[in-house]
């Protein structure tokens, strides 16, 4: 037997004894609705105060405070009694714009171009206020960069200030995962062999058919129920169909039950921090009704309730946070003109008196 043929045996007989999963499973690309980094730690607590320190401090933290009260989230200008809260704390390393090199472009007449770049990074620190604990730490970054062009000499730079108030603003979006829902784009692996009608869901899947992936999972899992490897196949895909779905703690019982390795267990991580975090938003059995009062130490006041229209707080959005919290509101004349001149609606207004 020659060399090459005795090759070509070992080389046979070695993807006879490849499972099957390998031939069977495909990378995809998938976007996972996400809860708020910090949906646990600020659940029902108030941020009793906004910090910062280093470059461009106190305007990263006037955009942070300003955005967090236009997301409905209490933002305290002095720490409340009793109140269970939360402190912000901002470290700038780094906040600059800069003019760079200048450029010229092809083309007959050739363009000039002028450059400003600007780059923004900060840690963003979640304190409990009562423990000093950290209950959270995350990264943010923005960067920014404008230029202009002229065909008929160097063109001015664009203003350094202007082009560091957009990277300060992206890096404000960075940093709004932390309070707010987002999207996940994530490549994981997905099942298709043909055992259990896998290839099928695969197909729902690349069309973008939610709920036919859904049914097909379901099926595949109920009838594959008794076969170790294609069973398991078919819970996991079940998972990742019901975190399509946005069923974390479904999407959990299945990835669990799947017993699949390093995918499962990433997955698993997610949705167990989902439905933490959605228990954590949801609403507590002894919560006051809407309209009710709150028993939490927040008070709101005149200066509150403008803070929240001038952040665009929507009007109903107001409207429930007046009624669920308590309120300490003055309407003498120059509080009603300070209320007029923000443009606070009048059904707010009304809200308001009734708490007082």
């Amino acid at each position: 037997m020659s060399p090459i043929t005795r090759i070509g045996m070992v080389v046979g007989l070695a993807a006879l004894l490849v499972p099957s999963t390998a031939w069977g499973e495909k990378r995809v690309t998938v976007k996972l609705e996400r809860s708020p980094e910090l949906a646990v730690a600020l659940a029902g607590k108030l941020v009793a105060a906004v910090t910062a320190s280093g470059e461009c401090g106190r305007e990263i933290a006037g955009l942070l405070t300003q955005d967090l009260q236009a997301h409905g989230i209490p933002v305290a200008a002095q720490p409340q009694a009793h109140s269970p809260a939360v402190s912000i704390a901002v470290q700038v390393t780094r906040c600059e714009a800069l003019p760079r090199e200048p450029l010229r472009g092809a083309g007959l007449p050739a363009v000039n171009i002028s450059r400003t770049e600007g780059h923004v990074a900060a840690t963003v620190r979640v304190v409990d206020a009562a423990s000093g604990k950290d209950l959270r730490k995350a990264e943010i970054r923005g960067d920014a960069q404008k230029e202009n062009q002229s065909q008929t000499g160097q063109p001015e730079y664009p203003a350094p200030a202007e082009v560091k108030d957009i990277a300060l603003r992206r890096a404000l979006g960075d940093a709004r995962r932390l309070y707010v829902p987002w999207m996940e784009s994530r490549e994981i692996a997905f099942m298709d062999t043909k055992e259990c009608n896998l290839r099928a869901a695969y197909d729902a899947l690349k069309r973008g058919d939610n709920a036919a992936l859904l049914g097909l999972t379901r099926t595949a899992a109920a009838e594959c129920k008794g076969n170790p490897k294609a069973g398991g196949e078919a819970r996991y895909d079940l998972g990742v169909a019901l975190m399509l779905a946005r069923d974390y703690a479904g999407a959990l019982r299945a990835l669990e039950d799947a017993g699949r390795d390093k995918d499962s267990r990433e997955l698993v991580e997610i949705c167990r921090s989902e439905v933490a975090a959605r228990a954590a938003l949801a609403p507590k059995p002894d919560e006051p009704p809407a309209g009710g009062a709150s028993q939490t130490g927040i008070i709101l006041t005149n200066e509150f309730v403008i803070k929240l229209v001038k952040g665009n707080v929507a009007e109903g959005e107001i409207l429930k946070m007046i009624a669920a919290h308590r309120g300490r509101f003055s309407f003498g004349p120059d509080e009603m003109h300070e209320l007029q001149a923000a443009g606070v609606p009048e059904s707010v207004v009304n809200a308001m008196r009734s708490k007082k």
